[in-house]
């Protein structure tokens, strides 16, 4: 099981991955959010009302399991492109790129949620 603490910060990384696997495609919007998404001393996201975004996007538990915590990733990235994107679509273009490599992205999640695992340990 994932805290939704847990479930974003891999979501962050995930996302960090994709951008630097392929900085070149999305150089607007998945920079900008990534920069946002980065969490404060506190524990809250630089721009705070991502932390509400994530919530909606967790629907709202506070322990999900991996499975959940990926859809809830794919949520949180819709919830971005409905309130507006740049007009080169990155996020919409990354939400294509993980639905067309569900696999493979999955495998990329769970290789992120064990290496969290272990940095926690």
């Amino acid at each position: 099981m994932f805290t939704s603490q847990e479930a974003y910060i891999t979501c962050h990384r995930f996302l960090q991955a994709i951008w630097e696997a392929n900085s070149a495609l999305y150089d607007n919007d998945l920079p900008g959010l990534l920069g946002d998404m980065q969490l404060t001393t506190d524990g809250t996201p630089f721009d705070p009302a991502l932390k509400n975004d994530w919530r909606e996007a967790t629907l709202e538990q506070d322990e999900m399991s991996v499975e959940f915590a990926f859809d809830s990733m794919l949520r949180f990235l819709k919830i971005y492109v409905d309130l507006g994107e740049a007009e080169t679509n990155d996020i919409t273009r990354v939400i294509f790129y993980i639905n067309s490599n569900e696999g493979l992205a999955f495998a990329k999640w769970i290789e992120l949620t064990d290496r969290f695992r272990q940095e926690e340990n």
